[in-house]
């Protein structure tokens, strides 16, 4: 399944390239207001796995059906209420998104 996996993240990488010129965060950094965000922002590590979670997220909502997609939508703002929660600790931040990464993994399985 990892090749599976690897191949669509590298698919989706690709096209959103193509797209958008670049593949970007889900959080725009300029913007950023919360200390959620802005600790993100100031880390590669957590900046690169708001880049996995968000490109594994894009592509589960395109290939999941009506019924699940709206309860991936609700899963996801549930998240994002609970990063919120981090405030600005590396660590729970870390977590959080080890955990969400692991979770979207599932849905590919």
């Amino acid at each position: 399944m990892l090749g599976i996996r690897t191949a669509l993240f590298a698919t989706a990488l690709v096209a959103m390239a193509a797209s958008a010129g670049a593949a970007s965060p889900y959080i725009n950094c300029p913007a950023a207001r919360t200390p959620d965000e802005r600790a993100v922002c100031r880390s590669t590590a957590l900046i690169q796995r708001d880049a996995e979670m968000s490109t594994l997220y894009r592509v589960l909502k395109g290939l999941v059906g009506m019924g699940q997609r709206g309860a991936l939508q609700d899963e996801q703002s549930d998240w994002l209420r609970a990063r919120r929660e981090c405030g600005a600790s590396f660590r729970c931040l870390r977590d959080h998104y080890d955990d969400r990464i692991a979770e979207l993994d599932g849905y590919l399985e």
